[in-house]
């Protein structure tokens, strides 16, 4: 299992483990003693961190972001990373698509 980057923690919210991020809530997350809970089930790169998967990042580091979407996890990577940029290329990735 690979360690958290630096500024990613494990805390205890209502009786379950979870990840968190130091930084001002963005996307109505919930907050623990002033850190973002990362809800890994909307972001792949934060399940990818839940699962113990090395990401290579090591918290500090400048990171570009690419395929930011609507900006959910690039806000918690911001958090912890060194300067970071985020591109989407996407015509309105808010949008709601409906069949």
């Amino acid at each position: 299992m690979s360690e958290l980057p630096a500024g990613v923690e494990r805390r205890t919210v209502a009786g379950e483990e979870r990840l968190t991020t130091a930084g001002d809530p963005v996307y109505g997350e919930p907050t623990v003693d002033d850190r973002r809970v990362w809800d890994a089930g909307r972001s792949k790169l934060g399940a990818m961190l839940e699962l113990g998967m090395d990401t290579h990042l090591q918290g500090g580091e400048s990171v570009l972001y690419l395929g930011a979407a609507s900006g959910t996890t690039v806000s918690h990577v911001a958090d912890f990373a060194g300067p970071t940029y985020a591109v989407e290329f996407a015509p309105d990735p808010c949008a709601t698509w409906s069949t």
